[in-house]
C-alpha cells in the first residue's frame, strides 16, 4: 500500500486511462448490444406494472430476431474479451509491475517513465500473452476430461440415491459431488498459481513467450507452498473488499432507477482502484521468491 501511495499517479495512468476506459467501452457496448428478452420484445417494464396478470405479446419473428441479437452479442463479448487479454490486461500488468519494482529498489519513476517503459517492452507482453492462450487451452481440455470422469459416478450415484435414497446413497452423492467439486477447484486454482509470475518475467528480466511461462513455472514450483500461502492471503484481502463493494453494489442496484449502472460503477472502481494491489503484491512476492531460490539481487530495469 506504501507503493500505491508513491506511485498513485503513475499507477492510474495504466489502471484508469488505459484499463478504465476500456472498461467504460466494453460497458457501453454491452449496455447497447445486450438483447431483449423475447416476453419484453413489444412491452415495456411499465405495463406489466400497470398490468401484472397482463399476457406479453409476442410476435412470430420475435424468436428469430432474439436470436441474432444473442449471437452477435456473444461475438462481440468474446472479441472485447481478447482484445483486453491480449493487448490492454498485459499493456496495464507490465507497467504497473515496473513501477512497483523500480519503487522496491528505490527508484521512483515519472508518469512519462513508466509509460515509455511499458511501451517499449509491449510487444513482448503481446506475445506473453498470446503463449498464454495454448496453456489456458490445455487447462481448459484437462478440466474438461476431469469433468467428465467425475461426472460418470456422480451421475450413477445421483440415481442410485433417487431410486433408493438410502442415508448410506445419498452420503455416497455428497461426497462425490463435494471431491469432484474439490479437485475442479484445485485444478484451476493451481493452472493459475504456476503462471502467477509469467508477466513479471517479461517486465523485470526481459523474457517473454513460453520461455516467461516456464520461468513462472521454475519459481513457484521451488517455492510452492509460499507462494500458494501468500496468494491465498492477497486473493483474500482483495476478494473481502470486492464482497463490500459488491454488497454496496447490490444496495445501490434496489433503490437506483439504473442497476446496470450501480453494477458498472463498482467495476470501474475495482478495476481502476482494486486490482492494481494484485500486480503490486505479486511484484513483492516475485522479488522474495526470486531471492530464496537464486539468492541474487536484480539490477533496475527501466
Amino acid at each position: 500500500f506504501k507503493i500505491y501511495g508513491r506511485n498513485l499517479l503513475s499507477i492510474l495512468v495504466f489502471s484508469a486511462v488505459i484499463a478504465g476506459v476500456f472498461s467504460i467501452i466494453t460497458g457501453v457496448i454491452t449496455y447497447q448490444m445486450m438483447p431483449t428478452p423475447i416476453s419484453m420484445a413489444n412491452n415495456s417494464w411499465i405495463d406489466f406494472l400497470e398490468n401484472p396478470d397482463m399476457a406479453p405479446v409476442i410476435e412470430p419473428d420475435d424468436f428469430g430476431n432474439f436470436m441474432v441479437q444473442f449471437f452477435a452479442f456473444q461475438g462481440v463479448m468474446i472479441l472485447l474479451a481478447i482484445i483486453n487479454g491480449v493487448f490492454v490486461q498485459p499493456l496495464v500488468q507490465g507497467g504497473i509491475i515496473n513501477i512497483a519494482y523500480n519503487d522496491v529498489k528505490g527508484q521512483k519513476l515519472t508518469i512519462g517513465q513508466g509509460l515509455t517503459a511499458a511501451l517499449k517492452k509491449y510487444g513482448k507482453l503481446i506475445l506473453t500473452s498470446l503463449s498464454l492462450i495454448p496453456y489456458y487451452i490445455a487447462v481448459g481440455i484437462v478440466l474438461i476430461i476431469v469433468t467428465v470422469i467425475f461426472l460418470i459416478p456422480v451421475i450413477l450415484s445421483g440415481t442410485a440415491m433417487s431410486t433408493d435414497p438410502t442415508g448410506g446413497r445419498i452420503a455416497g452423492f455428497i461426497f462425490m459431488l463435494f471431491i469432484s467439486i474439490v479437485i475442479m477447484a484445485a485444478l484451476v486454482i493451481l493452472s493459475g498459481l504456476f503462471v502467477t509470475f509469467t508477466y513479471h518475467g517479461t517486465t523485470i528480466e526481459n523474457i517473454c513467450g513460453f520461455s516467461a511461462i516456464g520461468r513462472s513455472f521454475k519459481l513457484v514450483g521451488k517455492k510452492f507452498w509460499r507462494v500458494l500461502g501468500v496468494s491465498l492471503l492477497i486473493y483474500l484481502l482483495v476478494g473481502i473488499i470486492v464482497l463490500v463493494l459488491g454488497f454496496i453494489s447490490g444496495i445501490t442496484a434496489l433503490i437506483s432507477p439504473n442497476p446496470m449502472l450501480a453494477d458498472f460503477s463498482v467495476g470501474f472502481i475495482i478495476t481502476v482502484f482494486i486490482t492494481p494491489i494484485i500486480y503490486i503484491a505479486t511484484t513483492l512476492m516475485f522479488i522474495d521468491i526470486k531471492a530464496r531460490v537464486e539468492g541474487t539481487q536484480e539490477a533496475i530495469i527501466v
